[in-house]
């Protein structure tokens, strides 16, 4: 039977945080290595190289927690960053901070 975990294993995503204003933007972005029962191996990648820069282990009731949104590939990941209404925001929100 497959899981939920199951499906996941392979997949790229973003975590995201609601800010103040109530926009919600990207924190990290990665992808799911493995997984055992509930634990997920997920692999975090850095934004400004794309390059894989550590690994943790989470229960996937914490990557939901941390508003996941999951891609099937890394293209569609970049893509949504680049086009998508998750990946405006974000960069409107980075460019305030500077």
């Amino acid at each position: 039977m497959s899981t939920i975990s199951d499906a996941l294993v392979g997949k790229f995503f973003h975590t995201t945080a609601t800010q103040a204003d109530g926009c919600r933007t990207i924190v990290n972005q990665g992808r799911v290595v493995a997984h055992e029962g509930d634990m997920l191996l997920i692999e975090i990648f850095d934004f400004a190289m794309g390059e894989a820069h550590g690994q943790e282990l989470v229960t996937l009731t914490q990557l939901s927690d941390r508003g996941a949104v999951f891609y099937e590939d890394a293209d569609e990941m970049k893509f949504e960053y680049e086009n998508g209404p998750l990946g405006t925001v974000s960069r409107h929100h980075w460019d305030r901070c500077e």
